[in-house]
């Protein structure tokens, strides 16, 4: 089965759905629940969470995750009466979920960075795939959790790509930023991933 994924700020205990910003063609093309259905640059999800990461926006600096409906339980969830517990992507639908109206792109910041590990992403130096023309956004696959569990998940090959493993869900529960100048303090992280 298929794994859903929300956007969340742990901090302001609030979520993004995909399916709240429209997947219309025009606006990016996929725009799907599935991780790989909206992780890309341009794409209306990605776009909002970018316009509340940067200064000024509601999650700027907000530890981030993207929380798949298949993720480990939170710890403290799992008690004797419930082995199974739940994850925080069960834990957040009852939490306020960000007025998407208030989140249309407000622009297009150029580098992701990471305040805890002191590392950035350049979004302009990601490739574009092959023969599709656009690129995989790194945010998502950096802060996911769950990954791997579902269809839809980013998919790699572990003995071709070991450093994926590494990389993959990464970030998650970080403060994550959006920044208009590259960081002067911060180390450049190289993100090339074209296709899982």
């Amino acid at each position: 089965m298929g794994q859903y994924y929300h956007a969340v700020s742990l901090d302001a205990n609030q979520f993004l759905m995909a399916h709240d910003h429209c997947g219309k063609k025009e606006d990016g093309g996929l725009n799907g629940l599935k991780l790989m259905e909206h992780s890309y640059i341009r794409n209306p999800l990605t776009a909002a969470v970018e316009s509340l990461l940067m200064k000024g926006g509601a999650w700027y600096g907000h530890r981030i995750v993207w929380a798949g409906d298949y993720a480990d339980p939170e710890p403290e969830t799992v008690t004797e009466k419930n082995k199974r517990g739940q994850n925080l992507y069960d834990l957040i639908r009852n939490k306020l979920i960000v007025d998407v109206e208030d989140q249309k792109r407000k622009g297009h910041l150029r580098y992701l960075v990471n305040l805890d590990k002191n590392l950035f992403v350049d979004l302009n130096k990601i490739p574009k795939i092959p023969d599709w023309g656009v690129r995989i956004h790194p945010l998502p696959l950096l802060t996911c959790e769950g990954n791997g569990r579902g269809n839809g998940d980013f998919r790699y090959d572990y003995d071709e790509k070991p450093e994926y493993d590494k990389l993959i869900g990464s970030w998650a529960r970080d403060r994550i930023a959006m920044e208009g100048k590259k960081p002067k303090d911060k180390e450049e992280l190289i993100f090339d991933i074209v296709e899982p």
